[in-house]
């Protein structure tokens, strides 16, 4: 089973609670999933759910996130187990965003299990003894000023940092590419960076393939 929670940020002042978005896939029927959604649905039924049965490729294209180039900057942060301390500063964060005309939202992808089956130093994905992958994301258009999305980026690097410091030591995820991550190549690959920088002085000494912004493998490198 997969899971994403996601929590979407209100604007202050708004009379309107921060809506709260499960999203999941299960290898198995119905009936399982509901069992294992059993307990969170007696503490809070939620206002609407939909469950479907779909083949595998159906469920990818279902899953896509389909449209063309977006204005939008994601952070991410792995943990362990969610911390309670954490609850209530994610929500006042969430219910400070200064706004855009896009949207702003925290998510919460389950990691763990099958993630476990390979170890950490028997590939170049290293974080897989976390629980959670988290992270904020914020959307905006070209209708936001300039003084707007700084504002927004500030709130949202704010929001990150605080996030981490409640959670503990944890990498980043290199799918969520974040400009403003402090020594990305060690939050993204951990342990398996020596190793990896060695695999790419090897196999890309001209530098192909690499990424902007510093955030590849030789980040941050003397060299």
């Amino acid at each position: 089973m997969g899971c994403k929670l996601t929590v979407e940020a209100t604007r202050p002042g708004s009379h309107y609670p921060n809506t709260l978005v499960l999203l999941g896939q299960l290898r198995g029927t119905e009936e399982e999933a509901l069992a294992i959604l059993g307990p969170a649905l007696g503490v809070a039924a939620p206002a609407s759910r939909t469950v479907q049965a779909r083949r595998y490729w159906d469920g990818q294209c279902f899953l896509s996130d389909v449209g063309g180039p977006a204005r939008y900057q994601e952070t991410s942060r792995y943990c362990g187990l969610f911390p309670e301390r954490a609850v209530d500063e994610l929500f006042r964060r969430c219910r400070s965003w200064p706004g855009t005309m896009g949207e702003a939202l925290f998510k919460m992808f389950q990691a763990g299990g099958r993630i476990r089956a390979i170890a950490a130093q028997d590939s170049a994905f290293v974080h897989r003894e976390a629980e959670w992958l988290t992270g904020t994301a914020l959307v905006w258009t070209e209708r936001d000023s300039s003084r707007r999305l700084r504002a927004n980026l500030a709130w949202q690097r704010e929001f990150h940092d605080a996030m981490a410091e409640l959670m503990g030591p944890g990498g980043s995820y290199q799918n969520f590419p974040d400009p403003g991550l402090r020594d990305a190549a060690v939050a993204y690959y951990g342990a398996n960076l020596a190793r990896l920088r060695e695999v790419k002085r090897a196999v890309d000494p001209t530098g192909t393939f690499t990424p902007p912004r510093g955030q590849g493998i030789l980040a941050g490198e003397n060299a």
